[in-house]
């Protein structure tokens, strides 16, 4: 394991492990984190792991092309978030019209790859 001599979290720091690591060592960080999540797969845990991505994001700054590639994947899923957001308020509303009882609307698939193993 790298130790950071500056405080864990700064962004120079973390520039510095990236450069450290290299390519290999960052996408084998990310391989590991993953796995350790498929091992114990908890609301809380999925959250733990996009703040542990994000300082992998960071980290990945110190190379131009998987600074790139970290970028992409941001913008990737900001863009999904965004739509899966509509999709909820677009439910909610037509809950609110379709009936005036408090049941909450039909659940939304937040999960893509949910979709690929039914069909």
């Amino acid at each position: 394991m790298v130790y950071m001599k500056k405080r864990a979290g700064d962004a120079a720091s973390l520039r510095s492990a990236g450069e450290t690591l290299g390519r290999d060592g960052l996408s084998r960080r990310v391989i590991h984190l993953v796995r350790m999540f498929k091992s114990e797969p908890t609301y809380k845990n999925a959250i733990i792991l996009a703040g542990r991505m994000q300082a992998i994001a960071v980290a990945c700054r110190s190379d131009d092309y998987w600074h790139e590639k970290a970028q992409s994947g941001y913008f990737t899923e900001m863009h999904e978030l965004a739509d899966l957001e509509q999709e909820i308020l677009h439910a909610e509303r037509h809950s609110i019209k379709a009936s005036a009882s408090a049941d909450r609307p039909k659940a939304v698939n937040l999960d893509p790859s949910d979709d690929k193993r039914e069909g």
